[in-house]
């Protein structure tokens, strides 16, 4: 029998491998990000300065939206943007806010699917518990209150904007509100798809 700290050793080897290789950049790379979809430049989500030194507080680069655009739809301000992806390579962005619309601080979690399907949405939408549609949100946007998750659809794009904004201890804000704040994030997002 091999011991456990040899087998848990060789259990994150290739996870430890994977992640250095996917890290590691060898050399500078000038070259401006674009978006996926568009090919446009993507704008960092550098946020207002909260540091004592004056930095941003950002890491990696959200390919969906930036902070401007965040604060504009949610209100207050973004304090952190931390940009990841998710086990089959969607962008997710996660963003910090200081205070918000509904006057709570919280998280905005945005993710893309950007190939799609009509069926895969609709699969989404049935799977929501009690979902209520939105009009005029891209093509197609639904909101379900039990998780404060708007879904939408553009093209062969399907997103999701999550807002948790309550203070610690705190009743979350209201659902309206954060559907609205969120229908409006989800405009900017499919005018930029």
């Amino acid at each position: 029998m091999r011991p456990l700290w040899r087998v848990a050793l060789v259990g994150l080897l290739p996870s430890v491998l994977i992640a250095g290789c996917t890290t590691h950049h060898s050399g500078r790379n000038d070259a401006q990000p674009t978006h996926q979809s568009t090919g446009k430049p993507t704008q960092p989500s550098a946020s207002p300065s909260i540091t004592p030194g004056g930095e941003a507080v950002t890491v990696g680069q959200c390919t969906i939206t930036d902070a401007r655009a965040v604060s504009a739809s949610f209100g207050g301000r973004v304090q952190s943007a931390v940009a990841s992806t998710s086990g089959t390579g969607n962008p997710i962005c996660r963003f910090i806010l200081s205070g918000s619309n509904a006057g709570k601080p919280g998280v905005i979690v945005i993710s893309l699917n950007e190939s799609a399907t009509e069926a895969s949405y609709q699969v989404a939408r049935r799977a929501a518990p009690h979902p209520v549609s939105v009009a005029g949100v891209c093509d197609g946007a639904f909101y379900a209150a039990s998780t404060a998750t708007l879904r939408f659809r553009s093209g062969h794009n399907v997103g999701a904007i999550q807002g948790t904004l309550h203070r610690p201890g705190g009743s979350l804000a209201p659902s309206s509100t954060v559907r609205a704040d969120a229908a409006k994030l989800a405009k900017a997002i499919c005018a930029e798809l």
